[in-house]
């Protein structure tokens, strides 16, 4: 039974290494142009931020995620030996480690902007916040139509 297990977890970890990751690299790189074309039209001609191009943006994301993985890693880290030697609760300390994490990525992202585009920190720092609102709003908008079909499927099957 062990082994059975040991292989449905392998095969599911491939699955997210090799089909997930990518389409998710390929959505943050249109999301990423999508906000810095957003800042453009907000900002004016003589503030904008040059667009990056398909293969600049993958890139930007790629490196963005790594460094956040790095940043993740280290705040868990440190707050799970922290609340190991306090005796915390470890779903609590989970939640904080989150909580952490999250303007811990919005500055990790807007320091890759400022870094690998022609732009200052604020400007990436909007940029960002810009591509952090697109996936709110796309995932608003996915759990809607989850909750429609679902309530549709519910009323079909009573």
């Amino acid at each position: 039974m062990q082994g059975q297990q040991g292989a449905g977890l392998l095969i599911g970890l491939l699955c997210v290494l090799l089909v997930a990751l990518p389409i998710g690299a390929l959505i943050s790189a249109v999301i990423l142009r999508a906000a810095c074309s957003i800042f453009n039209k907000l900002a004016g001609s003589e503030k904008s931020v040059p667009e990056p191009g398909f293969g600049k943006a993958l890139g930007i994301t790629a490196a963005t995620l790594v460094v956040n993985v790095l940043v993740g890693i280290v705040i868990g880290l440190v707050f799970g030996a922290g609340a190991v030697a306090a005796g915390a609760n470890p779903a609590q300390t989970q939640i904080l480690v989150n909580l952490i994490s999250m303007p811990a990525g919005v500055l990790v992202m807007s320091g890759m902007l400022t870094a690998m585009l022609p732009s200052s920190f604020g400007k990436s720092l909007l940029i960002t916040l810009i591509a952090y609102a697109i996936i709110i709003a796309i995932a608003v908008v996915v759990g809607l139509v989850i909750a429609v079909v679902g309530v549709g499927m519910w009323g079909i099957g009573r």
